[in-house]
């Protein structure tokens, strides 16, 4: 990790703490940067007086960078005209968005071990397609960790290698991930793609495991918020607190989410669920997935909604992905 990454880092752990702002502000003159210096300053003297009016600081250059400072959350609380500054980003969480773009119909093109939605999975020539007691898994996402290694969310998951993603549906029995069934999701971690292998589907598959025209994927970092009542960590309590008083606040969180990442597909940050209860399982489990109901792929999670996927914090330290609770909400 470079020094740069590290007060980032920082910053991101203590988003409100202005003094490390400063000091890092310091840090970026030391080392030349004035100009980002400059906006780290700004951006702190706008989170002191946040209101209505205020006129946010703008800098050519990284957006993962403006974003990671805070930049869309604050353009969120303007927007709204929120106030609750300190409160919303006590709550926000980083989270890495993911947009799709339908690739041609036909025969699967992609590079081996590229990152996407649908299409045939590469996986090692000795791993046996995934399979619960009711048949095939479909395969359902492989993610490059490469294109996001320097994200936030890679501080829990791998920063390189591929990432991938299977679940079982059935239609016609009502059936998705998550739903009690023994080994319904699988994620498997290949420490790169040396090895890999286009690997068609069984022929036992159902038609939702059928290999679907892949969609290629493109990642932009920024931050997740929750929805009023959420389970958050111990120390967000009083800040989701002060959005529950009346029913307004319900709607200032979901807009300014939306804002952020469209409540869509995204790798960290919080599940969506707009007709059910949070399904979080508990602080040791991370949310790591959330894919929605895209209009480029097939999916229909009850009927509209989103897939979340978690994975217990021992198995995320050791890089196994043995334990995995799936909620289609």
């Amino acid at each position: 990790m470079n020094e740069q990454q590290h007060w980032i880092n920082q910053i991101v752990d203590s988003p409100t703490d202005l003094s490390l702002r400063a000091v890092y502000a310091d840090w970026l003159d030391e080392s030349g940067d004035v100009d980002r210096a400059k906006f780290v300053r700004e951006l702190s003297s706008a989170i002191e007086s946040l209101g209505p009016n205020t006129q946010l600081p703008a800098i050519e250059g990284d957006v993962a960078w403006t974003n990671m400072l805070g930049l869309p959350l604050l353009q969120g609380v303007i927007k709204q005209q929120a106030g609750r500054c300190q409160e919303i980003l006590t709550l926000a969480r980083p989270s890495v968005t993911i947009t799709t773009k339908r690739l041609r119909s036909g025969k699967d093109k992609t590079e081996i071990g590229s990152s996407k939605f649908l299409g045939e999975p590469d996986l090692p020539s000795d791993v046996p397609w995934p399979r619960c007691e009711y048949g095939p898994l479909a395969f359902l996402a492989q993610i490059d960790m490469s294109e996001i290694s320097t994200s936030q969310v890679c501080r829990y998951l791998p920063s390189f290698g591929i990432l991938s993603f299977f679940g079982f549906s059935d239609a016609e029995e009502g059936i998705e991930p998550g739903f009690g069934i023994d080994d319904d999701v699988k994620i498997f971690w290949f420490p790169n793609a040396d090895g890999l292998v286009r690997t068609p589907a069984p022929s036992d598959v159902n038609e939702l495991a059928e290999t679907c025209s892949p969609a290629a994927l493109e990642f932009v970092e920024t931050w997740d918020l929750p929805s009023v009542g959420d389970a958050v960590s111990p120390h967000m309590v009083s800040a989701m607190a002060a959005f529950e008083k009346d029913d307004d606040d319900w709607e200032i969180l979901h807009d300014m989410r939306v804002g952020l990442n469209g409540c869509g597909n995204h790798l960290g940050g919080y599940s969506c669920h707009f007709r059910t209860d949070d399904l979080d399982p508990g602080a040791e489990w991370n949310h790591i997935l959330c894919l929605d109901s895209d209009r480029n792929t097939p999916w229909s999670w009850c009927d509209g909604e989103h897939l979340a996927l978690y994975v217990h914090e021992e198995d995320l330290a050791n890089k196994t992905f043995n334990r995995i609770i799936a909620s289609a909400s």
